[in-house]
This record gives structure tokens, C-alpha cells and sequence, in this order.
């Protein structure tokens, strides 16, 4: 381990300064969204009561407080299983009973699953049942709550187990091409998943049902004058569990589904969730889901490859207390691996604001698809309006918050830009 040292320092300030620089931005926040307290901007004071405010003010302040805690718990925990020698036990534990290769692995990974599944449900009980009941978002029981976890378990095991089974005898059969066979199977299984997922996983977790003529109609019709073949619409139970709302597309290649919370067919006009689907079609006419696709396959290729070469030397095993003879077995494979994927996680917080960068571009560009579709911004502006106001999100955000780990531009940036959109259309 003294040869290595550096690579188990490296990986520890890597960790550290990540959880740092989460807890930095969350505070950022916190103090940003107290210094605006009560603030109703311009753009939206008639949407919004100062009654509106101070609840969804104290939602977002509550959250932060949650996640401060349950990050903190989370830090300390990794601590232990990273460097203070958590992992390391259960991985010499597992070595030691002399299973074979395959099962080494299946069982080293269903342990440390297993691990962290439970000490994090006392926290998803906390947010589900106490949090979130607090402001009237939560419509689950426990009894709900409770199938949901079994059937999640139920399909790791069904689909996830017998892929790991696959993927470990590929390693062990084939050493030097591994990593592209691999490739090849994580791909075509992800692939797989998202063609059988709204026809097998998701009506586990939920009832879908047609959507009534007086919805389905015009939703169809609208449909169709987009080019777009739409197999079915459905309205889908998340009152049962919920009350925020959405509505989304799903399938693979041209036939989709289009499906409606309930909750939202509550509370929006037909104009308006017309807008909403405008906007997610746009990320279809906009191929955004077929390049993420591609560049996430390319991307994991190129990882993989590079993963393959780095696992061969059991440097970091060395540098984690891996005594030399098991690291460098065959059984060294997991303990590489496993460290290797501490520190690339590390290293992913330079990469965030990146991702981020191109996934709020990805949303102006489905916005401006939802304006030309539309005709004009205002069904969009109010349906966002609408959300962020039954969702209890603020608008206050700290712009370096945003530029480093928003996915979609805040409130007020999309009230602006759609408005923008719509006098581009006027000329």
C-alpha cells in the first residue's frame, strides 16, 4: 500500500472535496433563497400569493435541511466503507469462502446492494411519509410503499441478477475482449429494458387506463396533425402516491405512448397539457433522446476501454490494503473495480456542469419546439407557472447553483426565453 499511497489520498480528497462542494452549493442556496424571502418577482406577482410564497418557501428550506442531514450520513457512511475498511471486510469475507469467480461477484454485489438499500430506508420514510405529508404531496400508505420496494427488489433479481451472471463468465471466458462484449450486452439490455419497460415494468408500479374520449380526442388529434403515431393514450394513477403532475412520451422508434398523471388532468386546461406534450415532443423532433443514446453508448465504450486497461495493473486494490497475492488473483478484478469506481465518481463533479450545461440547452430547444407548435408562449407559461406552484419549487435559485447542477433553466429564465420565442414568430 506505501507504494500506492498517493492513489488512496488522491481518491479520499477527491471524496472529500465533492461532498464539500455539494454542502458549499446547498448552502449557496439556502442563504440565497432566505436573503429573498418573500420576494414575489414582477413577472409572476399575479400568479403568486404572498400565502403561496411563505409554503413554498419553507418547502424548499425544509428540503435543504433534509438533504444537509441525510448527505452528511451519507458522507460518513462512505467514509467507512470506502477508507475505513467497511468494504474491505466484506470483500475479504466473500474471498474467503472460495466460490467461484461468477459468484464471487454475484454475491460481493448483492451484499453491498443489500447494504445500502437498507440503511437508506429509514430516510425514504422520512421524505415520503413525513416531509413530503407535511405539505400534502404524499398519497402513498406504507402498504403501497412497501409492495413498490418488493417488486423493485423482485425485478433486480428477475432481470439484473441473471445479466450480472452473463457479464461476470464473459470477463472470466474472455480476458483480452471482454471489455467490448461487455459493451455489447450492457447496450443491447438497456435497449431491451427501454422497449418492454411500459409494457411490463411500469404497469407494476402503476394502473394505466385509455384516457377519456373528452381528453384522448383532442390529444390524439393534436397527435396527429405533428406527424407523430401514437399507439395509445393513458392516463396513469399517480394520485395514489402523489400529487405532482406530469405527463411524458414513451416507447422506442416511431410508434409512443403518450401518457397523463391524473393529477395533472385536475388541475390544467387541455391548452395546456397540449403545451406540456409540445414540449417533450420537441426533445423527440429535436432527436435529443436518440443523441443522448448515442453518446451514451460511445461514451461508455470509450470508459470501458479504458477501465479495462487500468483494472489490469491493481493499483488502486494495492493502494486500498488489498493484500498483493489476492489482488493480483483473479478475485483482485472486484476489489479493483470497485475503488476505480470510487475514484471516477470523484472525478465526475468536474463533469456535472458540463452535463448540466447541454441538458438546459436541450430544454430551451423544446421549449422553442412547444412555442411554434402552439403558436404563441402563454399555454406553456402558464402550465409552468401552474407546476412550479403546485410543486411548491422556488424561482430563487443561486445562478451558480443553476450553472452547475440544473438540468432545466429556473422559473423566470423560461418565462423570458418562451416569451422571446414568441416574438420570433411574430417577426
Amino acid at each position: 500500500m506505501t507504494e500506492y499511497r498517493w492513489l488512496f489520498v488522491l481518491t479520499l480528497v477527491l471524496t472529500v472535496v465533492r461532498f464539500f462542494w455539494k454542502q458549499f452549493l446547498r448552502y449557496l442556496n439556502y442563504r440565497y433563497l432566505k436573503k429573498h424571502k418573500g420576494e414575489i418577482p414582477p413577472l409572476v406577482r399575479e400568479y403568486f400569493s404572498p400565502e403561496d410564497m411563505e409554503k413554498s418557501e419553507s418547502y424548499m428550506l425544509a428540503h435543504m435541511r433534509y438533504g444537509t442531514w441525510q448527505g452528511v450520513f451519507d458522507f460518513a457512511v462512505l467514509l467507512w466503507w470506502v477508507f475505513g475498511g467497511g468494504f474491505l471486510w466484506l470483500y475479504q469475507m466473500v474471498v474467503g469462502w472460495h466460490l467461484s469467480f461468477v459468484w464471487t461477484g454475484i454475491v460481493l454485489t448483492w451484499l453491498s446492494t443489500l447494504f445500502f438499500m437498507v440503511i437508506e430506508i429509514p430516510w425514504d420514510l422520512y421524505e415520503t411519509f413525513v416531509l413530503e405529508a407535511k405539505y400534502g404531496f404524499t398519497t402513498m400508505t406504507f402498504g403501497i410503499w412497501l409492495s413498490d420496494q418488493i417488486k423493485g427488489l423482485l425485478l433486480s433479481v428477475v432481470l439484473e441478477l441473471p445479466l450480472l451472471w452473463i457479464v461476470l463468465s464473459l470477463i472470466q471466458g474472455l480476458p483480452q475482449w471482454w471489455w467490448f462484449v461487455v459493451w455489447v450486452v450492457y447496450s443491447l439490455f438497456d435497449l431491451f429494458v427501454m422497449y418492454i419497460a411500459p409494457y411490463v415494468i411500469e404497469p407494476l408500479f402503476n394502473k394505466y387506463e385509455p384516457l377519456e374520449n373528452e381528453y384522448g380526442d383532442p390529444i390524439r388529434e393534436w397527435a396527429e396533425k405533428q406527424g407523430v403515431s401514437v399507439k395509445a393514450v393513458l392516463k396513469m394513477d399517480a394520485s395514489r402516491r402523489t400529487k405532482h403532475s406530469n405527463a411524458y412520451f414513451t416507447g422506442i422508434g416511431r410508434v409512443k405512448r403518450i401518457v397523463v398523471f391524473d393529477t395533472l388532468l385536475e388541475n390544467f386546461s387541455m391548452e395546456e397539457i397540449l403545451a406540456i406534450l409540445s414540449h417533450e415532443l420537441g426533445h423527440w423532433k429535436r432527436h435529443h433522446i436518440l443523441k443522448q443514446l448515442i453518446f451514451a453508448f460511445v461514451f461508455s465504450l470509450v470508459a470501458v476501454y479504458i477501465s479495462f486497461h487500468l483494472l489490469q495493473l491493481r493499483l488502486f486494490s494495492l493502494a486500498f490494503g488489498v493484500g498483493k497475492e489476492i489482488a493480483l488473483s483473479s478475485y483482485g478484478f472486484f476489489s479493483e473495480l470497485f475503488f476505480l469506481g470510487i475514484f471516477i465518481s470523484g472525478v465526475a463533479i468536474f463533469t456535472q456542469p458540463i452535463a448540466a450545461y447541454f441538458s438546459r440547452k436541450r430544454e430551451r430547444e423544446a421549449d422553442a419546439y412547444a412555442v411554434r407548435v402552439m403558436g404563441r408562449a402563454k399555454p406553456l407559461q402558464s402550465a409552468l407557472i401552474k407546476l412550479y406552484r403546485e410543486n411548491l419549487s422556488t424561482f430563487h435559485v443561486h445562478p451558480l447553483v443553476v450553472a452547475m447542477t440544473y438540468s432545466h433553466p429556473p422559473l423566470l429564465d423560461r418565462l423570458d426565453f418562451l416569451s422571446r420565442e414568441e416574438g420570433k414568430l411574430k417577426g
